[in-house]
């Protein structure tokens, strides 16, 4: 496992984008599903649209960067955290997977734009930490733990008709379908 820190604006799998350490040089490898990313500045970040990227965390505390995508068919698979910033632009139509337990806190940042966000492990729990607002969202194998947050859905909320068990707890908040 290791940290990723974004160091320059453009496509995320490019080294170039990429440092080992806060401020240090570009060249570290690109972000694998063992490693931390943090997005700590205002540089933009683009998943190109023939690649699937993926983090153990990402943590955009801070970030005034806009994370976008370059067309239809990126894919980010998350295996942990993820903590958006209000301040941050979030303008990517891709998928969004979860494959381990985690927390998501968007921090009022909506994923209105995302394609779907997928809750895709048996034996996870994707919490939410905040309200979230979403196009989609389907818990193909996992939990969904809605706590007393409230997860706003533009389009659909899916329970997939997949093997595997699914379930969504909800103790006090809500689930808005419109």
């Amino acid at each position: 496992m290791a940290s990723r820190y974004l160091v320059s604006s453009g496509l995320w799998n490019s080294t170039a984008r990429w440092s080992a350490s806060l401020g240090g040089p570009s060249g570290a490898s690109v972000p694998t599903s063992v490693d931390d990313v943090f997005l700590p500045n205002a540089f933009n970040l683009i998943v190109d649209s023939a690649y699937t990227a993926s983090c153990k965390t990402l943590d955009c505390t801070g970030y005034t960067g806009t994370l976008s995508d370059g067309g239809a068919g990126a894919t980010i698979l998350f295996y942990g955290n993820v903590t958006l910033s209000a301040s941050m632009g979030f303008t990517f139509t891709g998928n969004l997977f979860w494959y381990a337990s985690g927390t998501l806190i968007t921090n009022g940042k909506s994923l209105a734009s995302a394609s779907t966000i997928f809750v895709n492990a048996a034996g996870i729990t994707l919490t939410l930490g905040g309200a979230v607002t979403c196009s989609y969202f389907s818990v193909q194998s996992g939990s969904l733990a809605v706590g007393s947050n409230t997860l706003t859905c533009t389009a659909q909320m899916q329970l997939a008709n997949a093997a595997g068990s699914r379930t969504v707890t909800n103790t006090g908040g809500s689930i808005v379908v419109t």
